[in-house]
């Protein structure tokens, strides 16, 4: 399942270039959809209104849902499928986040996770 990937929206005048560079809160996107739907690549969710608007990088999360998410099928972990996949993308995202965003200008001990539906729930989780 090729699904982990993440939007990263800058605002439109963040300085790459000057030093030292003043850097910016983030705030990371869960996406919604019962677990089973949902995308973080939805018109909905562009970050670019907001990034701009409050001067804050935006990151928008994909990870996988469904079965491939989430599927258990039994209780040993060495013969089964042990479950919970799209929350440890999830983690694998902001584990990434905390060491990558300050190329895009982002400061990693500024970091907010929010979500809606099953994002809100994740957000609990981590």
């Amino acid at each position: 399942e090729d699904c982990l990937y993440l939007n990263i929206f800058v605002p439109l005048d963040v300085n790459f270039s000057s030093s030292p560079r003043r850097l910016l809160p983030v705030m990371v996107w869960i996406h919604g959809g019962d677990f089973i739907a949902g995308s973080a690549s939805k018109p909905l969710f562009d970050g670019r209104f907001i990034c701009n608007l409050t001067n804050t990088v935006i990151v928008n999360m994909e990870y996988r849902l469904g079965a491939f998410g989430f599927l258990v099928t039994a209780k040993d972990p060495v013969s089964s499928a042990a479950g919970n996949y799209g929350i440890l993308d999830q983690q694998a995202a902001l584990l990434w986040v905390q060491q990558n965003i300050a190329v895009f200008g982002g400061d990693p001990s500024k970091v907010t996770i929010f979500g809606e539906s099953a994002g809100s729930q994740s957000v609990s989780l981590h």
